[in-house]
């Protein structure tokens, strides 16, 4: 499960080309996604927004879209560009968005997942960020580009940096609205627009998820005081979430990790 911030994509300089079905949370990062649906249908959720993409059509989700995919199963090409690659991108698009996060012309997607798929065998740097240059090109060209996105999607983005970094606090609709000087009523709604899911919901995925990095960096730490530093109140929440979460207890999740 990834986090919702990807802080640790933040630090990646190469691209990464991968075909696999696809599930996700919802996350963001300063990197340019972009998914080509190869074997069916695949579910999308993009700054709040819902919508299913055929065989052989394009999903991209421009730096720093709030995003989370799922193919069901079904295999998808997927390449994440970073922020070492985008510099031309950039300059064109300057504060602007893509217009559209989809590409449904099917031959224009033909073309985009044929330079996608060079990334298979490893181009050089010069060459890859031709390729880069070729595909948001293609890209861009189709969809154009507009103004930068509503209000709602970049205080959400603020939140989920904020929520990354304080997780370990004792975090509720009031002390945001206190930090943020919004309504708590106004981050209830964008929180199930854009999630799907409570802030109460959301702070508790995050935080056993960190519980599992954190007992993957320190093995032998005790599971009881790591949940209660990752921001669990009790062992009861901690242990019904990860359970529900992760289908199992979190010793047992641990040796098999472990045993990997």
């Amino acid at each position: 499960m990834q986090s919702y911030y990807e802080a640790h994509r933040e630090k990646i300089t190469y691209i990464d080309f991968m075909e696999t079905p696809s599930f996700c949370e919802p996350h963001f990062h300063s990197a340019v996604e972009i998914l080509y649906a190869s074997e069916g249908e695949v579910d999308t959720f993009i700054n709040g927004a819902p919508r299913t993409i055929g065989k052989g059509e394009i999903c991209i989700s421009d730096s720093y879209d709030v995003h989370n995919f799922d193919s069901h199963g079904l295999k998808c090409r997927i390449l994440i560009i970073p922020s070492d690659f985008l510099d031309d991108y950039f300059k064109v698009r300057g504060k602007k968005h893509v217009a559209s996060n989809y590409v449904t012309d099917k031959a224009l997607c033909v073309k985009i997942d044929a330079v996608m798929r060079q990334f298979c065998d490893k181009p050089s740097p010069l060459l890859s960020k031709a390729y880069v240059n070729l595909i948001l090109g293609l890209i861009a060209d189709e969809t154009g580009f507009s103004d930068a996105a509503a209000e709602d999607f970049h205080i959400m983005k603020k939140i989920l940096d904020y929520l990354e970094n304080n997780y370990s606090s004792d975090i509720t609709l009031e002390s945001l609205s206190a930090e943020f000087g919004y309504s708590k009523y106004y981050f209830s709604r964008i929180f199930n627009r854009f999630f799907r899911f409570s802030l109460k919901e959301y702070l508790n995925r995050l935080r056993a998820r960190q519980f599992i990095l954190r007992m993957r960096k320190n093995e032998g730490a005790d599971i009881m005081s790591t949940a209660f530093d990752c921001g669990f109140n009790s062992l009861q929440t901690f242990y019904r979430c990860f359970t529900n979460y992760y289908g199992m207890a979190p010793k047992k999740y641990l040796a098999g990790y472990a045993g990997k």
